[in-house]
């Protein structure tokens, strides 16, 4: 009997804009994916603190009820005002569904410069994922 071996799944990866959260516990959009049935992973993620204290930075999507936030990855906190870069070694391989926003959102944030940046790097998947 053949051994079975899985199916390898193509991607591409994209940068999205800086997300800039100027409210705190605010829900800021860092990246729709499309209704097309392309998925996403985020592979890598950059923070930037302007805050004079230290804060947590929040990762999920908009599949509550109603479009509510639902967190997704475990919180990030951040120094003050500091900078934080996670590669895909460090974050979880939480694959975000078609048609999903994915939402960011920070303890503490302010108005430029004490805003709370995020941009994040997604691996774009087109087809069946590996859930079905």
């Amino acid at each position: 009997m053949p051994l079975m071996t899985p199916a390898i799944r193509h991607g591409y990866r994209i940068a999205t804009p800086v997300a800039s959260i100027t409210a705190a516990n605010t829900p800021v959009t860092l990246f729709a994916l499309p209704a097309d049935g392309q998925t996403g992973v985020i592979r890598k993620l950059l923070i930037w603190s302007g805050q004079s204290g230290p804060t947590t930075v929040s990762i999920g999507d908009n599949s509550g009820p109603s479009g509510a936030f639902v967190k997704r990855l475990c919180d990030v906190n951040v120094a003050a005002s500091s900078n934080l870069t996670l590669a895909e070694d460090v974050l979880p391989n939480w694959e975000f569904g078609a048609g999903t926003t994915i939402l960011v959102q920070a303890s503490a944030a302010g108005a430029a410069p004490n805003d709370v940046r995020v941009q994040a790097e997604i691996e774009l998947f087109v087809g069946s994922t590996p859930h079905g």
